[in-house]
């Protein structure tokens, strides 16, 4: 297990890392993340859901539908998108940033995932200047300027 980070705060929550994937418990998702995952315990699935599409992935499995309009179209990832140990269900945070605005890195000694917002990112850094001529981008971060080529 490792800690979680979102947008420079610890959240009160724990990850698991498996075969290099991050997986998020539902309720940290649902807190933070997106309410819209659910998991239904009788038919062992995950959805997501908006106004038009309904997205379902079954536990232990690397593959998922995601129907629009009554048309579904299947799909398979290169790792496992759910599962569940007791009670908890876990979803891959790289299934996750399909479908929430978010990016994240995972770190070791100690175990860690770091996750940022797009929105936190756009608030940390904007671009002050972009020179065409060479390339170079002018961000300014936390306060300082940071040259970029």
């Amino acid at each position: 297990l490792g800690a979680v980070m979102f947008d420079g705060t610890v959240l009160d929550a724990y990850c698991r890392v498996v075969n290099g994937i991050c997986y998020l418990d539902l309720n940290t998702v649902q807190q933070y993340l997106h309410s819209r995952f659910y998991y239904s315990e009788v038919s062992r699935e995950i959805r997501y859901t908006d106004a038009l599409t309904v997205v379902t992935a079954a536990l232990d499995q690397s593959g998922w539908s995601s129907t629009t309009a009554g048309v579904t179209d299947e799909y398979t990832e290169s790792y496992v998108i759910a599962f569940s140990v007791g009670e908890t269900c876990y979803i891959a945070l790289d299934f996750i940033e399909k479908y929430v605005p978010v990016t994240h890195t995972i770190f070791t000694e100690p175990d860690r995932v770091v996750m940022e917002s797009m929105a936190f990112k756009m608030h940390h850094f904007f671009i002050l200047e972009k020179l065409h001529d060479n390339n170079t981008i002018i961000l300014f971060l936390n306060g300082a300027m940071v040259v970029q080529n």
